[in-house]
């Protein structure tokens, strides 16, 4: 009877240390998964809501923060194509698709890549601004397959900011009261002083002929910057025109400049730099200062337009049919449907650095000050 009492209480002992060995066995599994190398997806900053196992994988590039390349961003939830985006460099040799931002000191040394991987060459500053030489290396020549930029033939374009057809008309203020409460004629806000476009040049000349008031690092006067609220405010209350002069005279490079003004502000930019305007901007929203052949006929016609109140609301009737957007949206879905689709054409840029710089900018025009007569 008692030695079967201790069969019974070992049998009870061995039962109960093989489950303090099972737990233990789930407990170092359940640590070790905490602990794991998370797998690719696991490591994804943000994905579209279509995601399957066909998903098409875009890592960004060194892109900066204020694009907000973080987790929560939405950028892919509207595309009708399935695709992943991640800012984990350390991803680089397993996604399908590179986007590099190029305004930053990379070395000559290039990633690794996959075959079949598409790169891609991102660019929003001008040529003139760009700081990145290193593409002109021979190590980087016959890298890159596709280009977003600014420009107008890229194979992505990505603007400052863009215009569409206004699916409800948005002329809901009263321009006439607004109009009649300008008291000043034009305004500045400027903080890079010495550019290749001489801008300063010109507004010095433009100031023999009618008041500018210059604001920033620039000028004596002082209202944050011109994206402010308050400031845009002070700029549809008060003045009739604002000067969107760009830095650099290059092909299709219009910045923010005018495009926040037309969306933000009721006044009139004036408008100077190398982009053919009219292919960018809504029809009669602006004034091209290569459409005089001096400065001072310039400052005539700004005048006169002051002064006919009539003539100057014309300019806001862009509103009733067009609509700015800006910033414009990154381009991403167009990216994501193109890695999808089954007939993309594998394009080779030989050397994307001449392809962005070489004869793309170009010195501004003479300054010619007064009205020739003849």
């Amino acid at each position: 009877m008692i030695l079967r009492s201790k069969k019974k209480y070992l049998l009870l002992l061995l039962a109960a240390l093989a489950g303090v060995a099972s737990l233990a066995h789930v407990f170092y599994s359940f640590m070790s998964l905490l602990h794991a190398e998370p797998k690719l997806e696991e490591k994804i900053s943000w994905k579209g809501t279509q995601e399957t196992q066909t998903s098409k994988m875009i890592l960004m590039k060194s892109f900066p923060e204020w694009y907000e390349i973080k987790p929560g961003a939405h950028f892919l939830d509207s595309c009708d194509h399935p695709c992943i985006l991640t800012s984990h460099d350390d991803q680089a040799s397993q996604v399908d698709c590179i986007v590099f931002f190029t305004h930053y000191s990379y070395n000559t040394k290039l990633p690794v890549r996959r075959a079949e991987q598409i790169w891609v060459y991102f660019a929003v500053e001008s040529p003139l601004n760009s700081y990145n030489d290193v593409f002109a290396t021979p190590a980087w020549q016959k890298q890159f397959n596709w280009t977003m930029t600014y420009r107008r033939d890229s194979d992505f374009y990505f603007g400052y900011g863009t215009v569409v057809p206004a699916v409800v008309s948005s002329q809901a203020k009263d321009i006439s009261a607004i109009v009649k409460g300008k008291t000043k004629m034009a305004a500045w806000f400027v903080s890079n002083c010495q550019t290749q476009s001489e801008r300063s040049a010109y507004v010095e000349a433009l100031q023999e002929f009618l008041p500018v008031d210059i604001y920033g690092k620039c000028g004596p006067l002082k209202c944050g910057s011109s994206g402010n609220v308050t400031c845009l405010q002070m700029l549809s209350q008060v003045y009739y025109f604002y000067l969107a002069f760009e830095n650099s005279f290059c092909d299709d490079y219009v910045t923010e400049k005018a495009f926040e003004i037309l969306l933000k502000a009721d006044i009139v930019p004036v408008v100077r730099g190398g982009a053919n305007y009219s292919a960018i901007l809504p029809p009669h929203s602006y004034i091209d200062v290569a459409d005089f052949s001096s400065v001072e006929d310039l400052a005539s016609y700004l005048e006169n337009l002051a002064n006919s109140k009539s003539a100057y609301e014309e300019y806001f009737a862009w509103k009733k049919n067009w609509k700015v957007v800006a910033p414009m949206p990154l381009p991403l879905c167009d990216l994501c449907k193109k890695l999808h689709s089954p007939h993309q054409q594998i394009h080779v840029y030989d050397d994307v650095d001449a392809w962005w710089k070489k004869g793309r900018c170009h010195d501004p025009p003479e300054l010619k000050i007064y009205h020739d007569p003849f």
